[in-house]
């Protein structure tokens, strides 16, 4: 029994210490998605989806050096979903995995979009924000965050809710880092 607790404790530190995953790190799992489902049967690439949506759902993600596209309401249910390309058939939405993260995030309604240029594409992120930091956000503006993702979407959107937003200034460096 005491292993048994020792164990727990230590997997509890473990998991408390755990580092969120960095964008680039999640762009590389991306593309693997896309590779690994490639000629694959729908049933195949359906297993190879749900396994990448259950590992990355709710998982915390670290993005710096981001441009605030444009801030907006949406008033109308977002059914959000990790999905591979258009057909809805092919679609694991976020209601089958994250019932809690569906929950939340179908209904937000302040949204800041955010785009991130990497060597080869570029990279959206729809944040679910809070009225304060919807009314506080620029255009223009770069920014720092760390999220939860709530869903990827054909391996160009990434939905989060976000725990942490900071500017950056000219220089690169966050408030924290001045």
């Amino acid at each position: 029994m005491k292993k048994l607790i020792a164990l727990a404790v230590l997997l509890t530190a473990i998991s408390c210490g755990r580092q969120p995953l960095e964008d680039l790190v999640l762009l590389q799992r991306m593309d693997a998605l896309q590779e690994s489902t490639r000629g694959k049967t729908r049933e195949q690439a359906r297993e190879i989806l749900e396994e990448f949506a259950r590992e990355h759902s709710g998982a915390e993600l670290s993005v710096s050096g981001a441009i605030v596209a444009a801030t907006y309401i949406r008033d109308n249910p977002t059914n959000l979903y990790f999905g591979l390309n258009y057909n809805p058939d092919d679609h694991l939405y976020l209601s089958e995995i994250a019932p809690p993260h569906d929950g939340f995030i179908r209904h937000h309604r302040h949204w800041a979009s955010v785009v991130k240029t990497y060597p080869d594409r570029q990279l959206s992120f729809e944040l679910a924000i809070d009225e304060s930091t919807y009314r506080r956000l620029r255009p223009g503006e770069v920014i720092s965050f760390t999220c939860k993702i709530a869903a990827v979407i054909r391996g160009k959107s990434v939905y989060c809710i976000p725990k942490i937003i900071e500017p950056v200034d000219r220089n690169g460096s966050t408030d924290d880092e001045q």
